[in-house]
């Protein structure tokens, strides 16, 4: 008999486009605790915090806010096993690999990890405004981050061969503390990637980050200040 178990839902489980999204959110903004049954979210953007619990079934989670950001801590059992099958486990940050999410939900958990630890940058660039003042063009990037460079190699295998499209794996050197990677897609790339995710979410209940790309620039999620990047491939 397994002691950790508590009925949290009427259902059990189900893979489905919902439950994806959120294994991208977990895997990103979220934690597995070492005690085996406990899951924790924490996001500046209490929409997201109720899509999330929404996503899970758990919509009766407390959520606490600490002046910075909103959290959710609960025990369930299920979904903390469920996720541990999937690949996640407690104190990720650096030991990330790949998700075991099928092809059919795959892009539900590129959005939710876009969407926790991703940025998507699009601005008006004036290369040379000194000699040439009216040559603009706009310029469109996606990037996702992780601590851990094996995650970001799996996912870059996964989008291209969902998408056929190539990015670059840069590494961000920090002080005092592990080096952080970034996954990053240019402009053609970027314009698949984004119309894959958000232009038919099918079933999902995810409520993506884009504003209108017609403006000079969006961020969404986590945007850490460039130091000099190194290009590692």
């Amino acid at each position: 008999m397994d002691l950790r178990r508590s009925r949290v839902r009427e259902l059990r489980l189900t893979r489905n486009a919902n439950l994806s999204y959120a294994v991208g959110l977990v895997a990103t903004d979220g934690c597995l605790l070492g005690t085996g049954r406990h899951v924790a979210f924490v996001s500046k953007d209490l929409d997201q915090i109720h899509t999330f619990l929404r996503c899970i079934d758990r919509l009766g989670a407390t959520i606490r806010h600490d002046g910075t950001a909103f959290r959710v801590y609960f025990g369930d059992v299920e979904l903390y096993d469920w996720l541990k099958a999937i690949g996640l486990t407690p104190r990720k940050s650096l030991t990330l690999g790949g998700l075991a999410v099928p092809d059919e939900f795959f892009l539900d958990a590129v959005r939710g990890l876009l969407d926790g630890d991703g940025s998507i940058a699009h601005y008006v660039h004036e290369p040379n405004r000194a000699d040439y003042p009216g040559y603009r063009y706009r310029r469109l990037c996606v990037r996702f981050y992780s601590a851990s460079r094996d995650h970001l190699d799996w996912l870059r295998t996964r989008l291209s061969l969902a998408l056929g499209i190539r990015g670059a794996l840069i590494r961000q050197p920090r002080e005092l503390k592990h080096d952080l990677f970034a996954l990053q897609y240019a402009k053609h790339a970027s314009t698949v990637l984004l119309a894959a995710l958000y232009q038919d979410s099918g079933e999902s209940e995810a409520s993506p980050k884009v504003a209108d790309l017609g403006g000079l620039q969006i961020a969404t999620g986590y945007d850490p200040p460039l130091q000099p990047p190194q290009a590692i491939c």
